[in-house]
């Protein structure tokens, strides 16, 4: 991990339900608003079905920020798989 603001799954799990605004950025789209992180990793596998491509998942103060890589590992780990 080489990103100051990226923090372990184990810890982002440990969140997922915890009330939190989130944002979803994407390739060609504004950045979508989530109200948990499970709620973003849903939403944003959402959007990423109708072929846009999700850059990122972040907290707007930018004090964590979720790459592709991890948004995919996050998402397997929630008991959901990728289609």
């Amino acid at each position: 991990m080489d990103r100051i603001d990226e923090k372990p799954d184990e810890q982002l799990v440990d969140m997922l339900d915890e009330p939190a605004k989130w944002l979803i950025h994407c390739v060609g789209l504004k950045a979508v608003s989530a109200y948990s992180l499970r709620e973003a990793l849903v939403e944003g596998h959402r959007i990423a079905a109708t072929a846009h491509v999700i850059q990122r998942i972040r907290l707007p103060s930018g004090a964590i920020t979720i790459e592709a890589e991890q948004i995919a590992r996050l998402w397997s780990r929630c008991g959901e798989t990728p289609d």
